[in-house]
C-alpha cells in the first residue's frame, strides 16, 4: 500500500476505532481506571423490600481492588442515616438535605445480600430491611423485558387476579411493589419529575391513581382509572374492617365521616372521636348523607361489598364527585393477605413506611405461631339465631385458616369449599351437633348474635347443646363483638387459639372462657 492509499484509508479506520469505543461506553458496565489497583465500574443494581417507596439509582458505581467489591448506592430519599452489612454499621455520606449516599461492600456480583436501612421519615426512627443484587459487568437486571411484567411476577402478567399495570401516559413505571399474601389488590408504582405516583388495584377491575401533593394528574388518563389528590381528607369510612388498619398507620387525620353511629364501634379511641364529633356520622351505606358529605369537601368513599346491593347510593356519590372504593380484605384466604391490607391504606394515607412497620412486626407473630406443630385438637365456631338455626364459618373463610395456622382442625359444614365466596353458612342444629358433637373446643361467634358470658346461657339456645364434647368439658369460648372490626389483630386471636388448644387460657387477649 502506497502513501497516498494509506491516506486515504485512515478516516475509515479511525471511524472503526471511534465505533468500537462506543461500542464499550454502551456496554451494560463500563471501565473507566480508577485508583491504582483499583477497578472502578458502572454496573446496574436491584432492591427489594420495604415498601417499595424508596429505591437505590441504577447503575451505580462500583469499585473492585484486591478481590473486594463496593458499591455507592444513591437513595431516592434524604431520609436514610445510616445501613448496617454483616453486622457493620455504615454512615450517610450526603451533604444535608441531599439523597442519602453510602458505600458498601458485597461479596459477588448478581448475588442478593440482605442489608438494613435505618429511616428518619417517620417520628422515630426505624430500621427496615432491604434485599440488593449488584449485576456483573456486561450484564443487565432485565430491563429489556418489560418492567411491568417483571414485577407482576415470575408469570409475567397475574397476581390474584389482578392483571399487569397498565401503560399511563407521561408517567414512567417503576414497578410492583411485592406483596407477602394479599391477592385482592396492588401497588404499583410510577414516577414523574422525581415524584411517585401510585396505582391501586382492587379485585380485577377497580383502579385509583394516587396523585402525589402539589401535582396534577396524567393527561388523557385512562377513564378506567379513578384519581385520588393527596393528601385525603374527610374520607367517608363506611367500612368497619377499615377503620382499624388506618388507626395503626396514623392515617385517622383524613377520616372526616363515617356510617357507623358512636355506640356501634368497638375499634379503640372511634367511638369518642364520633361522639366529639371529630368525626361525623353521615349515614349508612344505603342512605349517606349527601348533603354533609358534598358539603364538606368529601374526597372518597370507603365501602364493604354491601353498597353493590345499594348501587344507586354508589352512583349518587359517584356523580357528586366522591369515588367509592370497595374494600374487598375479607376476601383473602389468608390472616397475613388481610392483614396486609395495612399496606394498601398506608398508601392512602401518606403512611407507607409506617404500614410496613406495623406489618413487619405483626407478621412476625403470626409466622411465629404458624411454625409451632399442629396439637390436632379440633375447633368449630358457631352462632345461635333466634330461629334455632346454626351460622357457621366456612372452611375457605381466612378465621377458619387462623385456626388451622395456630394448631387447629378446623371442623366445617359439607357444603362449605375452598371455593365459595362465601364465609358463612346457615345450617340446622342437628347437622351441627353431627359435624361438631366431638370437637374439642367451640367458640361461640358473638359478633353476629347477642353476646353471652355463661354455659347455662349458652344451653337455653338448643337442648342438644349440652351433649356436645366441648360444653361438658367446659371448653366453649366466646369471640367479642368487636372482632371483625378490629381486622388487624390476627396475631391475637393465634396467639389466643394456640393457648386454648393447648389447655392454657389464663392470659387471652381476644377469646373469653364462658363461665361455669
Amino acid at each position: 500500500m502506497n502513501r497516498m492509499q494509506l491516506r486515504r484509508s485512515l478516516p475509515g479506520i479511525r471511524g472503526l476505532v471511534l465505533l468500537l469505543i462506543l461500542a464499550v461506553m454502551l456496554s451494560g458496565c463500563s471501565n473507566p481506571s480508577g485508583t491504582r489497583g483499583e477497578k472502578a465500574q458502572s454496573c446496574e443494581v436491584t432492591m427489594t423490600g420495604g415498601s417499595g417507596r424508596a429505591s437505590v439509582e441504577s447503575p451505580a458505581d462500583v469499585t473492585e481492588k484486591n478481590g473486594a467489591h463496593r458499591v455507592k448506592l444513591v437513595w431516592s430519599s434524604s431520609y436514610y442515616d445510616y445501613m448496617v452489612v454483616d453486622g457493620r454499621k455504615y454512615m450517610n455520606e450526603a451533604k444535608a438535605g441531599d439523597n442519602s449516599v453510602f458505600t458498601i461492600p458485597f461479596e459477588g456480583y448478581d448475588e442478593a445480600f440482605e442489608v438494613i436501612g435505618d429511616t428518619t421519615a417517620m417520628s422515630e426512627p426505624h430500621e427496615i430491611k432491604y434485599r440488593i443484587t449488584v449485576h456483573a459487568p456486561g450484564t443487565s437486571s432485565g430491563k429489556n423485558k418489560s418492567a411491568r411484567a417483571k414485577a407482576a411476577g415470575s408469570d409475567g402478567v397475574k397476581r390474584g387476579n389482578i392483571t399487569e399495570a397498565p401503560e399511563i401516559s407521561g408517567l414512567k413505571y417503576r414497578g410492583r411493589e411485592k406483596l407477602e399474601a394479599a391477592k385482592e389488590f396492588t401497588l404499583d408504582r410510577y414516577e414523574k419529575d422525581g415524584k411517585t405516583y401510585t396505582l391501586l388495584t382492587l379485585g380485577a377491575k377497580d383502579l385509583f391513581l394516587l396523585i402525589p401533593e402539589g401535582a396534577k394528574a396524567p393527561k388523557n388518563l385512562s377513564k378506567n382509572i379513578t384519581p385520588l389528590s393527596l393528601p385525603l381528607q374527610n374520607t367517608y369510612v363506611v367500612s368497619t374492617a377499615a377503620m382499624d388498619p388506618i388507626r395503626q398507620v396514623g392515617g385517622l387525620t383524613g377520616v372526616g365521616y363515617t356510617g357507623t353511629r358512636a355506640n356501634g364501634w368497638h375499634v379503640k379511641g372511634i367511638a369518642k372521636m364520633v361522639q366529639s364529633g371529630k368525626i361525623q356520622y353521615a349515614g349508612r351505606y344505603s342512605a349517606p348523607d349527601y348533603e354533609l358529605l358534598r358539603g364538606k369537601g368529601c374526597n372518597l368513599a370507603i365501602e364493604n361489598t354491601m353498597i353493590y346491593h345499594s348501587p344507586a347510593a354508589k352512583e349518587k356519590l359517584e356523580s357528586l364527585g366522591i369515588p367509592v372504593m370497595v374494600e374487598r380484605s375479607s376476601y383473602e384466604k389468608s390472616p397475613l393477605g388481610r392483614l396486609e391490607w395495612v399496606k394498601l391504606y398506608g398508601a392512602l394515607y401518606g403512611k407507607s413506611q409506617a404500614a410496613e412497620v406495623f406489618f413487619e412486626k405483626e407478621a412476625a407473630r403470626v409466622r411465629k405461631v404458624s411454625e409451632k406443630e399442629s396439637t390436632g385438637k379440633t375447633v368449630a365456631v358457631f352462632a345461635v339465631n333466634s330461629g334455632g338455626s346454626v351460622t357457621v364459618r366456612a372452611s375457605g373463610d381466612y378465621l377458619s385458616a387462623m385456626i388451622r395456622q395456630s394448631g387447629g382442625k378446623y371442623l366445617a359444614a359439607e357444603k362449605a369449599s375452598e371455593e365459595s365466596m362465601r364465609s358463612t353458612l346457615n345450617i340446622q342444629m342437628e347437622d351441627f351437633y353431627r359435624i361438631a358433637k366431638s370437637a374439642d373446643v367451640l367458640i361461640y361467634n358473638s359478633t353476629i348474635e347477642e353476646p353471652i358470658d355463661t354455659v347455662a346461657q349458652l344451653k337455653k339456645k338448643s337442648p342438644l347443646l349440652k351433649k356436645f364434647k366441648a360444653v361438658r368439658e367446659g371448653r366453649v369460648y366466646c369471640l367479642p363483638p368487636g372482632f371483625f372490626q378490629n381486622s388487624t389483630k390476627a396475631a391475637d386471636f393465634m396467639e389466643d387459639m394456640n393457648q386454648v388448644l393447648k389447655g392454657e387460657d389464663r392470659s387471652l387477649k381476644v377469646l373469653k372462657k364462658l363461665k361455669k
